[in-house]
């Protein structure tokens, strides 16, 4: 459901009405898409609407085009190239003076993550009142195979936004295009959560735990998406391994799979 302004403000009224009707146990902090592309004045008119929903926190993706098929729209790894335009630097100017978050998701690809990570640090560094929360480990594609070195790539990027205090990792994302091929497994084949910890998906966690810390790293579970990789039992129990491997203690295993989340969402009021 979205408006004419390529927002998805039906959707958060109605994420709106459950958390009031669960009183606040379900959809505690609302993440909507608004069209970043457009006019400042229209971009800004449709983020104080979004704001009349309480618990709206702030906008994931960057809107470029509309497929005419889904009613959706598409991120910016074929056009980089997008971010250096003016309306969208300065919506994200918008998005500074309201002290919203922003979730981070492009797919790392050799052709055009360098061009697209470079554009998004500048963007962070401009925006020191934004939350950054960097999505899925920006699922680096190819990155169980190591094709065209995206796992070292991964590693360089994730390190370049963890400079940023105002930028968390949100740690979730098992799907295809990593390469581990899980989602071709038989439900009674799929990986366990030692499999995932001790594997390439591991390592991932680990590296982000490392560069970002647990007060920077977030548990996403990335249901149902993540459903035809692996159950969400050992996904979560994946997370706790390697965070008891890298030394975490009780509270900071509590950082990844609640306090990180609460302060980059304010769920705890703005």
């Amino acid at each position: 459901m979205r408006s004419s302004d390529g927002s998805s403000m039906d959707e958060s009224a109605w994420a709106q009405s459950i958390a009031n009707e669960s009183k606040n146990q379900v959809c505690t902090g609302i993440q909507s898409a608004i069209d970043m592309v457009q006019s400042p004045q229209n971009f800004e008119s449709a983020l104080l609407s979004a704001l009349k929903h309480p618990n709206f926190r702030g906008l994931r993706r960057i809107a470029t085009k509309r497929d005419p098929v889904t009613g959706g729209y598409s991120g910016i790894e074929e056009n980089p190239t997008v971010l250096e335009l003016p309306n969208v630097r300065q919506n994200f100017a918008t998005l500074n003076k309201h002290k919203m978050s922003y979730e981070v998701w492009y797919r790392l690809k050799p052709e055009s993550s360098r061009a697209t990570t470079a554009g998004f640090l500048s963007v962070v560094k401009n925006n020191p009142d934004v939350t950054f929360i960097v999505d899925h480990f920006l699922e680096p594609q190819g990155a169980y195979r190591d094709d065209a070195g995206m796992w070292n790539d991964c590693k360089h990027v994730m390190a370049e936004y963890s400079k940023f205090p105002n930028v968390y990792a949100k740690l979730s994302g098992l799907m295809p295009g990593l390469g581990g091929g899980f989602h071709l497994r038989q439900d009674h084949q799929k990986p366990s959560a030692v499999e995932l910890a001790e594997g390439r998906f591991g390592e991932m966690v680990g590296y982000a735990l490392d560069v970002f810390g647990p007060n920077k790293c977030m548990f996403g579970s990335n249901f149902p998406v993540d459903r035809i990789s692996a159950s969400l039992g050992d996904l979560v129990a994946c997370y706790w391994l390697v965070g008891k491997s890298k030394g975490l203690s009780e509270s900071g295993l509590r950082e990844v799979f609640s306090g990180s989340c609460r302060r980059a969402y304010k769920l705890d009021g703005k």
